[in-house]
């Protein structure tokens, strides 16, 4: 065997893989080194944090800044429109009075003329007037720069009644609405409910909307007054004619239009001034004559 030939070959062998280590070795060196040059650095990951954070904190103040300014203009021009004369009131609308004066409803409101429209809140106006016994609903409109407008829907008075010696409105629902005063007097029927029940007194809005929505011949006004009793149910005295209409508290519905009937019939006879009492009860009417 030729040794040196074997040795040659193998020496060959041997150089050929440290080549090839060499130039792995390279190219590990050289992946890692691409690694570390794409992973980001400990410093720069501080440097992108602060400038987010820097980022943030501008925005929060640019914020801060613009409410501020928004705050401060908007006082400015509250305070430009409470104090300038421009919106001083100037007129005062009344709606729907028609018990109540106009001078009346302005001075229950709390309004005054040359008065900045802002100093007032609609609320508290709307609440004055509510305090009052004749107004039951309210509608404020306040129109820039210098107009409120103030529509009201007051109580309607059907009767005056007598209590404790001293006479009182009384609505459609027999709910007392104010005193009767001095230069303010209505001309109602009067209402008696000395001996009447309280279910007697309930009956009393039911019985006068079957009046006004019946062919009644008389209106409230032409009623002197209206007595609810016990035994004869309402009875109502027209002065005009001298006389008294009795309306059984049941049924009264059916015995109002029987006796409108009767009252008619009269009327066209010319005999109405000879009754002096008509009675309706139990759906039959009976007439007592002079």
């Amino acid at each position: 065997m030729d040794l040196r030939k074997n040795s040659f070959k193998k020496i060959k062998k041997n150089v050929y893989n440290s080549d090839k280590n060499k130039t792995t070795f390279l190219n590990k060196l050289k992946q890692d080194k691409e690694e570390n040059n794409t992973k980001p650095h400990f410093f720069d990951k501080i440097s992108y944090i602060s400038l987010k954070n820097n980022n943030i904190l501008i925005s929060i103040l640019i914020s801060i800044l613009f409410i501020s300014i928004m705050i401060f203009a908007g006082y400015a021009l509250f305070n430009y429109v409470t104090k300038s004369s421009y919106f001083n009131i100037t007129e005062i609308k009344i709606i729907g009075n028609n018990y109540l004066t106009e001078e009346e409803v302005i001075d229950i409101t709390g309004l005054k003329t040359d008065t900045n429209i802002l100093n007032y809140r609609i609320n508290t106006i709307e609440n004055n007037l509510l305090k009052c016994d004749w107004i039951q609903k309210v509608k404020i409109r306040r129109s820039l720069p210098s107009t409120y407008e103030i529509e009201i829907q007051e109580r309607k008075p059907i009767f005056l009644v007598i209590n404790k010696n001293e006479l009182y409105y009384l609505d459609s629902k027999g709910q007392y609405i104010a005193k009767v005063e001095n230069g303010r007097f209505i001309s109602l029927p009067v209402l008696y409910i000395n001996n009447a029940t309280a279910n007697e007194i309930n009956l009393l809005p039911e019985f006068i909307n079957d009046l006004e929505i019946s062919k009644f011949p008389y209106a409230l006004k032409d009623i002197s007054w209206v007595n609810i009793n016990e035994l004869y149910g309402f009875e109502l005295f027209i002065e005009e004619n001298n006389l008294i209409l009795q309306i059984d508290f049941k049924n009264f519905g059916e015995n109002i239009k029987n006796l409108v009937k009767v009252l008619e019939d009269l009327k066209k006879r010319n005999e109405i001034k000879k009754v002096r009492k008509i009675r309706a009860a139990f759906n039959k009417v009976m007439i007592i004559n002079d």
